[in-house]
């Protein structure tokens, strides 16, 4: 006997498939599946973008940190603000003395020196971490007699002691030309070394010292030997009490057909870039507490700037021995990624044992 045929009643048959309704609601559901993954995968690339750019910022932050506490620990005297920014400095004997600022280049008032410092350099000058301008066939001089009447005796002291101080200020600019900085600030690190190091340098066995460079220490000033300055009273005659600089530097230590070096500097110095990105307007910080008895740390810069992004603060002790130095720099990220967390800083603070201090 052949089996009967099943016939499915229409609610049966309606099961077998998906009705436009449970379509519709699949999509909805696998739509608000993608969203949520992409968004997660967007937060995701979002937040590792982020990281990257704080650790290169972060080791930026470092480079230059490594930069000051090298000068720092090469430093033989360091200003501290009274001597820099002034008027009553202790340590100058003549309370008409004009404090050291007034001696470097005529930089705009957007630009504060914060730390100045002495240190020795080697001769002759050699390539540095900024990638200064050097020459390979620079010398010092072998035959003393040969100079200039004016040259000879600074000759004969460079061939005995082969080295030469160098003034380094770090200026703070709070007005960067935002065509090649992102600001807020920057950071400069300006020199003033003795020797002239374009238009030949030490090649052609002249010595010509740099405009405005004073020499801290006995022979003081080219040409005359019995000039005599000192680190505290810097650029001024410890004897006559009358200014050895007859013009204050240009500031300038880079060749004008440098276009390679151009490139990378604004119209406003010859003071190169340490590093971008720092904050402003956040303080104010002070210095470090020392035990009693101990050589309390004093500012290099006054406090009424009115910003504490970067300052320093130095120990005067009263006696010839080490001194450290407190350093602190804060970076502002950038800020131009959706959602980004504009009150993240990345901050660095250090303490620096220098090799000396002179009186």
């Amino acid at each position: 006997m052949w089996p009967r045929k099943k016939v499915h009643s229409p609610k049966q048959r309606r099961q077998k498939g998906f009705t436009i309704v449970e379509i519709l609601v699949s999509l909805v559901i696998a739509g608000v599946i993608m969203v949520s993954l992409g968004s997660l995968l967007i937060d995701m690339l979002k937040t590792e973008r982020e990281e990257a750019d704080l650790n290169a910022l972060s080791q930026e932050l470092k480079m230059a940190m490594d930069v000051i506490s090298k000068d720092l620990a090469e430093a033989v005297y360091i200003y501290d603000e009274k001597c820099l920014h002034g008027p009553n400095c202790p340590e100058r004997d003549n309370k008409n003395f004009l404090p050291v600022k007034n001696f470097l280049p005529a930089y705009p008032e957007t630009m504060h020196p914060i730390l100045a410092m002495w240190i020795l350099e080697p001769l002759p000058y050699d390539n540095n971490e900024l990638g200064y301008y050097w020459r390979k066939d620079a010398k010092i001089p072998g035959n003393c007699n040969k100079l200039p009447n004016w040259a000879q005796e600074d000759c004969r002291r460079l061939q005995k002691s082969r080295h030469a101080y160098t003034l380094v200020v770090y200026y703070l600019d709070t007005a960067p030309n935002l065509q090649f900085w992102r600001g807020p600030a920057i950071l400069r690190r300006y020199t003033l070394r003795k020797y002239k190091q374009q238009d030949g340098g030490l090649t052609d066995e002249n010595l010509w010292w740099n405009e405005g460079y004073v020499q801290p220490t006995s022979y003081a000033q080219l040409g005359n030997p019995n000039s005599v300055s000192s680190f505290a009273m810097w650029p001024y005659d410890i004897h006559t009490k009358q200014s050895l600089q007859s013009q204050r530097p240009k500031g300038d230590f880079k060749a004008e057909e440098d276009k390679e070096y151009e490139r990378y500097q604004d119209d406003k110095d010859m003071a190169q870039v340490l590093i971008d990105g720092v904050d402003v307007g956040m303080g104010p910080l002070g210095c470090p507490e020392v035990p009693t008895k101990v050589a309390p740390y004093k500012r290099t810069a006054p406090a009424n700037l009115g910003f504490d992004s970067f300052y320093a603060c130095v120990q005067r002790p009263s006696t010839n021995t080490n001194v450290a130095t407190y350093v602190y720099l804060r970076l502002k990220p950038l800020d131009s990624l959706p959602g980004f967390d504009s009150g993240k800083r990345l901050e660095m603070a250090t303490t620096v044992l220098s090799r000396s201090v002179v009186h």
